[in-house]
């Protein structure tokens, strides 16, 4: 049962590495990675999400730091292919939630 379930598992990834959808993914993050504007935002609101965890544990006030993440937030949204990426990447997680239930489904059935 193992072997099969692991080689259905592999179909499914096949099948999803060969859609339009992660296809047209994988190139819009390629693009992404090489627009330094997009990448030096991407950068810096990961760092302000480090400093917030680390001001926030200390139990200092964060809001100047938020206030600056959503201005930075709402630069990195300014640009078409950034809010492409967001779109495919959701639409991706959606499927792959799909996908996890689905084999759970047939575990749970599989074990009753």
């Amino acid at each position: 049962m193992r072997d099969k379930l692991n080689e259905k598992i592999d179909e499914m990834i096949s099948i999803i590495k060969s859609s339009d959808e992660y296809k047209k993914y994988m190139e819009i993050s390629s693009k992404m990675e090489q627009d330094e504007e997009i990448m030096t935002l991407i950068h810096e609101i990961k760092e302000l999400q480090r400093k917030i965890v680390k001001e926030e544990s200390m139990g200092h006030d964060i809001s100047t730091l938020d206030e600056d993440i959503n201005k930075k937030i709402k630069l990195l949204e300014e640009y078409p292919i950034y809010l492409d990426y967001i779109y495919l990447q959701e639409d991706l997680n959606n499927t792959m939630q799909m996908i996890k239930e689905s084999i759970e489904k047939y575990l749970y059935d599989v074990a009753n």
